[in-house]
Formats: C-alpha cells, sequence, structure tokens
C-alpha cells in the first residue's frame, strides 16, 4: 500500500512540475528609434517580447518631470511591435516611455522596460 501512496503523490507534484506558468517573467524590450528628436521629426520606439500570451495587452506610459503624460494600451499584440511617440503634449527636455506587458503596473506585469528620450520642441535644421 505505502508504494502505491508514493507513487500517487510523485505523479501529482510531476504533473504542477510539468504545466508552463502563464505568469512566468517575459522578457519586454525596449528601443528608441531616435534616442533625441525635434518637432518636426517622428520618433517611436520598437517593442519587442520573448512571448506572447494570447488576449494580453501592451501598455505605455509617457512620463516626464516625474508626471504621467499619456497612459494608452494596445490590444493587438506581436513579437514585436512599434509605438508612436506624438510630441505635441509634451514639453521639451528628457522624457520616459514605460511599456508594460499585461497590467499596466509593475508588480502586476508579465514583463516591463522603460527608455528614455530628448525632445527639443525646435524645428530640425533640415525644416529651418
Amino acid at each position: 500500500m505505502k508504494p502505491v501512496f508514493l507513487i500517487a503523490i510523485v505523479a501529482v507534484a510531476m504533473i504542477g512540475v510539468m504545466v508552463p506558468s502563464s505568469f512566468a517573467q517575459i522578457e519586454v524590450t525596449v528601443t528608441p528609434h531616435k534616442e533625441s528628436h525635434q518637432i518636426d521629426e517622428p520618433n517611436y520606439v520598437t517593442v519587442k517580447l520573448s512571448k506572447v500570451i494570447p488576449n494580453t495587452n501592451v501598455c505605455y506610459q509617457i512620463i516626464q518631470n516625474g508626471d504621467i503624460q499619456l497612459t494608452d494600451t494596445y490590444n493587438d499584440v506581436y513579437p514585436s511591435s512599434m509605438i508612436q511617440i506624438d510630441p505635441n503634449y509634451l514639453d521639451a527636455g528628457k522624457y520616459t516611455v514605460h511599456v508594460f506587458y499585461g497590467s499596466c503596473d509593475l508588480e502586476n506585469s508579465f514583463g516591463n522596460d522603460s527608455t528614455q528620450i530628448i525632445f527639443d520642441k525646435e524645428p530640425s535644421n533640415l525644416a529651418k
């Protein structure tokens, strides 16, 4: 009777080990197209995910001077996506683009990353 009981315990433990966890940390990489840009120059960040979970959103925040300027969510998620940065609501200076996969906060997201970009409201030399 004891060997059967041990086999049952081992079998239950193995099932728990073999079921993959979708809550595992997912690597999120955020890379700016340009680290510095003028008001007339388009800019975006590329977001790469190590794994895509169906029906899971990408949320991003643009933070400047410690204040969140914009929060938005994308429903259609791919292993590599681009997020366009609209400078019309930004002040000149540094800002951070913080991207979360899943929930839009550090504690509950599957993974996150951020990058800093410098924005200048002056037109570029080419536009002048």
